[in-house]
This record gives C-alpha cells, structure tokens and sequence, in this order.
C-alpha cells in the first residue's frame, strides 16, 4: 500500500496526464469573423508576443486602432496573442499572402476584452500591419 505522500503525487500525476487530452473549451465571450464566412473564431493556443515576428508592430497597430475606433475606452491594459479554433475547438490555420496572422485579446483599462484579427505584412506592402474587429 502506497503511503499518503506517493498515492498524492501519484494521483495528481494520473489528474494532469488525463488533463492533457482533453481540448479546454474555446473562450467563447471573445471571438472574431471568421474571414471564411462561416460563424466566428475564438481564441486558442497562446501565443507569446515575441513568437509573432513583429511584437512592437502589432501592438502599435493596435493601439492605434483603439485609439481612433475607442477613444472613450483607451488605454489598453493588455494584450494576449493567440492561434485560432472553431466553436468546436478545433484548430484553424489562417493563411494569406505577407505573413501570420493572430487573434489579438485587448484588454481594456475597463477591464472590457476585445477579440482582434491582427498582422503584419500585407502583399506588396510588406512593412503594414492591420486590425480587423
């Protein structure tokens, strides 16, 4: 019989190792169009800012972004990168000429949240960034 130390870590270690098959659900409050027309997008793995290739870029753009469109909600507080999924909690590859794109979770000074479609590099301009609610 195994004492209360080991039967603890090794009921935790049966508790992470079934965890870790299971998709946590998509973050349903916060989601973007999906570009492909059907429903929305939701927030998936993150994704840490430096990982998107243009961390400074992005977040530029998207203050700038709320600045024009939300003035009475700036500033922000935070922002969290993230691939996307489906509201099935499947993965979603977005792709497009001039780079990767991102869902942007904003955090307001509020404490509202925002979904964002965020990236660099667009065709023939490849310095430009974008933000789409």
């Amino acid at each position: 019989m195994l004492d209360g130390r080991v039967q603890q870590m090794f009921g935790g270690s049966l508790l992470i190792a079934g965890c870790s098959f299971i998709v946590p659900p998509s973050d349903r409050r916060i989601g973007v169009g999906n570009p492909a027309g059907s429903g929305y997008l939701y927030p998936g793995k993150p994704i840490a800012c430096e990982q998107t290739s243009r961390c400074n870029d992005l977040l530029a753009e998207i203050d700038r972004w709320v600045a024009r469109v939300m003035p009475e909600r700036s500033p922000i507080a935070g922002v969290a990168f993230h691939t996307f999924v489906d509201d099935r909690g499947r993965s979603i590859l977005m792709t497009r000429s001039g780079g990767n794109t991102w869902l942007a979770v904003v955090t307001l000074a509020d404490g509202a949240q925002i979904g964002l479609t965020v990236g660099c590099g667009i065709g023939i301009h490849p310095e430009a960034c974008f933000v789409n609610p």
